[in-house]
């Protein structure tokens, strides 16, 4: 069955802006892969910019069709190493499903801090770092405001996406940009293991007063 002139831009754009990010991307380069004219972008999404949003609401919906993101439940523990297993798989994704980090990898990480980005950050991003903190809040038993909370949910993103935004340190890792599928099960597993340990270590200290909160007074 023949793609509508909507899908093939949508499918084009995700292609384009995955690959060039938002700057480098031309609409005119996304309607000659779509085989569509430049008004059929105007008319089906108003802008170039409009059509970068779409691209990552559909990116979205693609993430959760695949891996699913659930709030965190009565198991924040559970729910935290699914939700390591889920941001790696997609990391290593080169489908639909890793739309996302592919996205994240050429504009998010740039330096490209515009209105649009700012958007894409609060619409997109900023729900799922809730979520971690929500779950890590709930492991420590502390406000997922807190900094120790915010401290810890820092280092297992950054844990997981150094592997997405790094290149060439995952060529250097694994020898290759796309590793075979029982090396990605072995980052994934010895990443929960090192989370595990690490929120357990912070926990005792915290209670054992051997680690205490920065004070953010006049921080804000």
């Amino acid at each position: 069955m023949e793609m509508k002139t909507k899908d093939r831009i949508l499918e084009s754009a995700c292609r384009a802006f995955a690959e060039r990010g938002f700057r480098e991307t031309t609409i005119a380069a996304i309607c000659r892969a779509a085989e569509a004219n430049i008004a059929a972008v105007n008319y089906y999404f108003g802008s170039k910019e409009k059509l970068y949003e779409a691209v990552w609401e559909y990116a979205d919906i693609q993430a959760r069709d695949i891996y699913g993101i659930e709030e965190p439940g009565e198991n924040p523990g559970e729910w935290l190493w699914e939700y390591i297993r889920n941001l790696i798989l997609m990391i290593f994704d080169e489908g639909p499903g890793g739309l996302i980090p592919r996205l994240i990898r050429r504009d998010i990480d740039a330096d490209m801090e515009s209105e649009l980005i700012k958007k894409i950050r609060v619409r997109f991003l900023k729900p799922r770092r809730q979520q971690l903190e929500n779950a890590v809040g709930g492991i420590l038993n502390r406000d997922p405001a807190s900094f120790a909370v915010r401290a810890l949910t820092s280092h297992i993103q950054a844990g997981c996406i150094f592997f997405n935004i790094k290149m060439r340190f995952r060529e250097h890792i694994f020898g290759t940009s796309s590793p075979a599928p029982r090396e990605v099960e072995f980052l994934i597993k010895s990443m929960q293991t090192f989370v595990e340990g690490g929120i357990e270590q912070v926990r005792s200290a915290l209670k054992s007063g051997r680690l205490t909160e920065a004070t953010l007074e006049g921080r804000k």
